[in-house]
């Protein structure tokens, strides 16, 4: 990896304490699985919570692309199940990045690296146990015992060679890049490529084009008149923020929209595109750990002179003037397989 471990030596906790394993073992650069070379973490096994978790302060918003675990070895009974959450600040609900779904022990890794491409600065490992335990070779009780965890990325606006000593391009939107490449996460309209540094195509309407490729595929939608049934917040979370180039999926962002959560039991966004546009895809970005709302929603679309009463037709379609999006509420315990759709 050419960017750093960024949780060296950072301020930890857990969520107690067991002897002289303290959280901060487990970001002291040793990676040692044993809890006798004083490297580990460990949580109280005595008092047999029903969960358990340990958090790193990374001090500043990071871009990350990995994490990295080190768990006491031989003891995979106590890690099954285990969950990695991040988040920005600690009043939020953090972002799941994984959940260990092992269906038997030898599937569960103790020393494992998950993707986890974010910017964030809070790191989360969580564990617990239900009654009935999910698997009979569970442990009884909620217990960390980690002895390394590794973060991996730079602060944000730099980037890798092995110290974060780049720079990202200052044609980067936003000023931010991943974290060991360097390319750009997104491009200003009208330009692409890994540094932003191409024009698109005049022939691509409005110059907008794909930031990879320079395809004429652009995204249409982006600053579309959009609105939405009701308003969340009159000053935050409006309609058009579906449609602002930014795909980050966290409410705290200021990337989402977002209707009242109280009152008519049916919702509604629609975007109008300005004019007729051909259309491949629909791509929608839901907002995380959220997709009991999602359910049974339609993804319609109608022409400019259709009133909103009339039938309207749903996707795929290729071809169309303005699209509207409809959820209908659900009990919150219905299931939802998917929180990304592409149409």
């Amino acid at each position: 990896m050419s960017d750093i471990n960024v949780a060296v030596g950072k301020p930890a906790n857990q969520s107690s304490t067991h002897s002289i394993w303290v959280p901060d073992k487990a970001v002291d650069n040793c990676t040692k699985p044993y809890v006798e070379s004083g490297c580990c973490s460990h949580t109280d096994p005595i008092n047999r919570t029903t969960n358990a978790h340990w958090d790193v302060d990374l001090g500043q918003l990071m871009t990350i692309d990995d994490i990295t675990i080190y768990y006491r070895a031989g003891y995979a009974k106590r890690f099954g199940g285990y969950q990695i959450y991040v988040y920005n600040v600690t009043s939020t609900i953090p972002t799941l990045c994984y959940s260990d779904m092992s269906s038997a022990i030898s599937d569960v890794k103790l020393t494992v690296t998950h993707q986890c491409p974010y910017v964030i600065r809070y790191v989360q490992v969580y564990n617990y146990r239900l009654n009935p335990k999910r698997h009979e070779w569970y442990s009884d009780h909620a217990i960390l015992e980690l002895c390394e965890v590794q973060v991996w990325g730079c602060p944000v606006g730099r980037y890798g060679d092995g110290n974060c000593d780049s720079v990202c391009s200052g044609k980067c939107y936003g000023g931010n890049c991943n974290a060991t490449t360097g390319a750009c996460f997104y491009c200003a309209p009208q330009k692409y490529g890994d540094k932003c540094d191409n024009d698109c195509s005049i022939n691509c309407l409005n110059q907008i084009c794909e930031k990879d490729t320079g395809n004429c595929n652009g995204n249409v939608a982006i600053s579309g008149t959009a609105q939405q049934s009701s308003n969340m917040d009159n000053t935050r979370w409006l309609a058009k923020q579906a449609v602002d180039g930014c795909v980050q999926t966290t409410i705290t962002s200021g990337c989402c929209s977002h209707t009242r959560a109280i009152g008519p039991n049916t919702a509604w966004w629609r975007v109008d595109l300005g004019t007729l546009v051909t259309i491949n895809a629909i791509t929608i970005y839901y907002r995380d750990n959220s997709q009991y709302r999602l359910a049974r929603y339609e993804l319609v679309r109608y022409g400019p002179t259709q009133p909103l009463s009339t039938t309207r037709r749903r996707c795929p379609l290729l071809r169309g003037h303005q699209y509207y999006f409809s959820s209908c509420t659900v009990d919150d315990q219905t299931p939802v397989p998917v929180c990304r759709d592409t149409y």
